[in-house]
């Protein structure tokens, strides 16, 4: 166990702010043989934890896995391996918040996988998108995507767009600040940037901290903001925070939403209250991620809006 003095992290800088002066924020326990986009990664060794800000809540994992390694699952995945179904996934909502707020027409998809989402904003829109699964991406070009390359360091410098999307993308970035300095780049005057990301201010993941289902469970998942880290983030990169909503990562059928908030409240009780300490359960439950709950409200749809450059 650590001592309370190796906790903190004073001289450490928060790779979203830029703040000096970081504290721990509990272990990370990931499931046996870890996989990302459905294919096995070898993770760093030793304990993993989270770091987090004090001055804008960023959150992230140390050791991180590299880009390389995450970018190497991620061409080597199945273009079938996320089913989207366009309903369960909520695509009418973040279409409807776009349609709210754009000016233009031109789209670009961080991470469009297999296109399913621009497809489902029809042919009126110019559609672009960013995917490093080769499989993925040429089943988006035959839906009338352009590919523009597979991240955004392949994107061309001049290159602008009304709407850029970054959806279930962010907590899979190493580093926000520069992230968002592309993206308010790409952006026109007056145009929208529109995330879903997980809401690290959520009440399930506050239960349960760093043994939350979205934090362990997932290796893929580097990185973890709060609605300030996002407000800051877009306002150093003069980006207005002009919308944001806490929804489901996904339509849940109501029983499912009854087992999976039953499991999760029973998991943070016990977790809170250390096991009751009994050493059945800390044998039991204290090496492990909680219990997946995809269908709390966890997440943030926010939209920020580029000002005049």
């Amino acid at each position: 166990m650590r001592k309370k003095e190796e906790l903190d992290y004073p001289n450490d800088i928060c790779p979203a702010c830029g703040g000096i002066g970081l504290r721990y924020a509990g272990a990370v326990y990931y499931p046996p043989s870890p996989k990302v986009a459905g294919v096995p990664i070898d993770l760093p060794a030793g304990e993993c934890f989270l770091k987090r800000c004090e001055a804008c809540g960023f959150q992230y994992k140390f050791p991180p896995i590299t880009a390389s390694a995450l970018l190497d699952c991620y061409a080597k995945a199945d273009a079938g391996h996320w089913g989207i179904d366009p309903r369960r996934r909520k695509f009418d909502v973040i279409k409807n918040a776009v349609l709210r707020r754009a000016s233009g027409q031109t789209i670009l998809d961080i991470g469009c996988f297999n296109g399913a989402l621009l497809e489902y904003f029809g042919s009126e829109w110019t559609r672009f998108g960013l995917e490093p699964s080769g499989a993925a991406a040429d089943v988006a070009a035959g839906r009338g995507v352009q590919i523009l390359g597979k991240t955004m360091e392949d994107l061309e410098a001049t290159v602008r767009f009304d709407v850029v999307l970054a959806i279930d993308v962010l907590e899979h970035i190493l580093d926000p600040a520069d992230f968002f300095r592309r993206v308010a780049q790409s952006l026109k005057p007056g145009g929208i940037f529109v995330i879903l990301t997980g809401d690290a201010g959520a009440w399930p993941w506050r239960l349960q901290g760093s043994r939350y289902w979205y934090v362990s469970y997932l290796p893929e998942h580097t990185s973890f903001y709060s609605r300030k880290t996002v407000t800051t983030l877009a306002e150093r990169n003069g980006m207005q925070s002009i919308d944001c909503s806490i929804l489901s990562h996904e339509r849940s059928p109501l029983g499912t939403i009854v087992f999976e908030h039953a499991k999760g409240l029973i998991f943070g009780g016990l977790y809170r209250m250390s096991w009751l300490g009994l050493p059945m359960l800390q044998r039991k439950f204290g090496h492990r991620y909680g219990t997946v709950w995809i269908s709390a409200t966890d997440h943030m749809l926010h939209i920020m809006k580029r000002g005049p450059i």
